[in-house]
């Protein structure tokens, strides 16, 4: 037997129940939509690995000039790609199908909690409600990015598998799931090697045995369909099957993991801070339950271990206050306290759990592979634990009902307590959509429908600072001409043309109209310490050809080979002018960096001091500043330098920004 006991609840609490989670999915699904239509893509892996998409749209190619993070997890990709061929390039196509794995996820762990719950609306409730107020699940659900979908499909894989449908159904079902999830992401097989040696535990006895078996080598089909897949493309590539399915994972990514992996594991925020005490409760109160503790006694230790976690976790890791209390009296912050409440009294009241030990001892294995390696290997980024969200949501709804029939022998109604208490968790985490956050959700308002509908308008705030770099490169570069670039982003809005490369000479760029060179964050960190190769513009614009169009320090700067489609203002650099004091004199004007540099070496070197100016994304000057203002001193100076064998001109002091004079050439 799976559960415990059969449901009991009133009916009309199982009415509420259900309209409660159609409510809060139908709500969350809307918000989502939205986003989905009025937003574009602006993730930085959205648009990177979307590139493929809108190469497969454009009638280009579709496995070749591919790399291969992008090839081995084709299944959305090449869903988009095709969409976007059929009906058309529409950014709200893909988005929409990206909401549409979500959806898949929620639909996937209610089917499960009603197999394992014996159709218990309670379970089912808490855990959809769960899964809903994932900060992480809300950030990706129309982000156009990979890890839901291997969620989303690994649980509807469970849930085919675990079902009691004929098998002509079922096992189908649970092939096709299987190769999708394969399909959707590496991590995926993660997922499914937890379902696999999980599965005994749900589908026990002699009875079950066939349903077992046969369930198995469905599942084991799909995987070997999608690895058939992978081992073509691999060997296609000329690499190893396994370097094929572990791409992207370069030693500085896991460094990067490994760097975070202790804060990670002692903040406990493996689907958000909204979500970490819930989780955490269930994850406690399951493995009490495996231990052999009784049902009361589980709840007795989970609930001041999740709670005490949930708090003194962010503390530790971070300092200061924890999520929910940094912001006030919040509806996080009422979700929360009233949630707590509720786990410190079940103990005192103590229910009968719908779920046998089996069913727990099921989901800590399926939820141990996705989480351990997850945190092994990529602790930079909490996305990479979507093969244990399913596993996760479900431990912690089984949990929650348990409190939740706790509370009913205060009254049946009480039940709706925590169910309550979530709520405000999933309604609070609206705002999490998209990573879009309170001020980004006022933003999309200010903008109003005349801005959602106004590309130039959206993208700037969508995009930011990235807006003006492809504004650069759609008005130089042409249909064929080529990018050479370490923004992989650039490839969704060029697809064929850009080379998603760390160049490292003059001759790497020298074929490219369009060079965008990132000057900061985790691209110039790889270009200095991995790569070798320099992020300073100023290097970079020393090339033979290369002339700088577009600059915002710290952040990116573009250069064109061949004269520019127009003339940089000061304003595509972000540069501009304050008066001066006294009089400028001036050796050297509106020329090169190198040749400004060469000149100021010889201004120095006669005892005239001075420094270089950035006159303009691609001009300079050799200035000495201070030159008093009175006729017969500017003749002495004057005299002095025609001495010198200089020509200079003395001019009213303006200052613009100052650059280092020994920034040495890119070879």
């Amino acid at each position: 037997m799976l559960g415990a006991m059969e449901t009991d609840l009133p009916r009309a609490l199982r009415i509420v129940l259900r309209l409660q989670v159609a409510l809060l999915g139908a709500v969350f699904l809307a918000a989502a939509l939205f986003v989905a239509v009025v937003m574009p893509y602006r993730s930085w892996d959205s648009l990177a690995f979307g590139g493929w998409s809108r190469q497969i749209a454009a009638g280009k190619y579709v496995f070749s000039n591919v790399i291969a993070t992008s090839l081995n997890r084709p299944l959305f990709y090449l869903g988009q790609g095709y969409a976007w061929r059929w009906f058309g390039y529409h950014e709200w196509i893909g988005r929409s199908l990206s909401v549409a794995f979500a959806a898949a996820f929620v639909v996937g762990v209610w089917l499960v909690a009603r197999r394992l719950g014996k159709r218990d609306d309670l379970f089912r409730t808490l855990a959809v409600a769960v899964a809903l107020a994932s900060s992480v699940f809300a950030t990706y659900v129309a982000a156009g990015m990979t890890d839901v979908p291997v969620a989303a499909t690994s649980v509807l894989a469970a849930a085919a598998l675990w079902s009691r449908a004929p098998e002509w159904i079922r096992l189908p079902l649970v092939a096709v799931a299987a190769a999708a999830a394969g399909l959707s992401k590496p991590t995926g097989f993660i997922a499914l090697a937890g379902i696999a040696c999980a599965t005994p535990f749900i589908l026990r006895g002699s009875e079950e045995r066939k349903r077992l078996i046969l369930g198995l080598v469905a599942l084991v089909a799909g995987i070997a369909a999608a690895l058939a897949y992978d081992a073509v493309e691999a060997h296609r590539l000329h690499q190893s099957l396994y370097g094929f399915l572990h791409a992207g994972n370069t030693d500085y990514y896991l460094a990067q993991g490994a760097a975070k992996r202790w804060e990670r594991i002692v903040r406990g925020d493996w689907l958000g801070d909204a979500a970490r005490l819930p989780v955490l409760y269930g994850l406690v109160y399951g493995l009490a339950r495996v231990a052999g503790a009784r049902t009361r006694l589980a709840l007795a230790i989970a609930a001041p271990a999740a709670i005490g976690w949930s708090i003194a976790g962010p503390i530790v890791a971070d300092g200061g206050r924890p999520y929910p209390f940094a912001g006030g009296v919040t509806l996080g912050a009422i979700g929360f306290v009233t949630l707590s409440v509720c786990l410190l009294a079940a103990p005192f009241l103590g229910a009968e759990d719908v779920l046998g030990r089996g069913a727990y001892t099921a989901l800590l294995i399926w939820l141990a592979p996705g989480l351990v390696i997850g945190l092994a290997l990529r602790s930079d980024d909490v996305r990479f634990l979507s093969p244990a969200w399913p596993a996760a949501v479900l431990l912690a709804g089984a949990a929650l009902a348990v409190v939740g029939r706790s509370l009913m022998r205060l009254n049946p109604v009480s039940a709706l307590v925590p169910v309550t208490a979530l709520t405000l968790l999933v309604v609070a985490n609206l705002l999490a959509i998209d990573g879009l956050g309170a001020n980004g959700w006022r933003g999309l308002r200010d903008l109003g429908r005349s801005g959602w509908s106004d590309q130039a308008q959206i993208e700037n705030y969508a995009f930011g600072p990235f807006s003006y770099e492809l504004d650069l490169a759609r008005a130089n570069v042409g249909p064929d001409q080529k990018i050479v670039s370490s923004d992989g982003r650039l490839k969704y809005f060029f697809p064929g043309q850009v080379n998603v490369e760390y160049p490292k000479t003059c001759a790497d760029v020298a074929g490219a109209r369009y060079f965008a060179l990132l000057t900061g964050g985790e691209s110039a960190d790889i270009a200095a310490h991995v790569v070798g190769s320099s992020a300073d513009p100023l290097s970079w614009g020393q090339c033979p050809g290369l002339t700088l169009v577009g600059e915002q320090p710290g952040i990116y700067a573009v250069f064109v080979t061949g004269t520019p489609s127009r003339a940089s203002t000061l304003d595509d650099c972000h540069l501009s002018s304050t008066p001066g004091q006294l009089l400028d004199a001036v050796f050297l004007d509106n020329t090169t960096y190198a040749a400004a540099r060469a000149r100021l070496k010889e201004v120095a070197a006669v005892g005239f001091g001075g420094h270089l100016e950035q006159t303009g994304c691609a001009t300079f000057r050799v200035v000495v500043a201070g030159v008093p203002k009175p006729v017969a001193a500017q003749a002495d100076f004057r005299s002095e330098a025609t001495r010198s064998g200089f020509r200079v001109k003395l001019v009213p002091a303006v200052r613009y920004p100052e650059v280092p004079a020994d920034v040495a050439a890119i070879r």
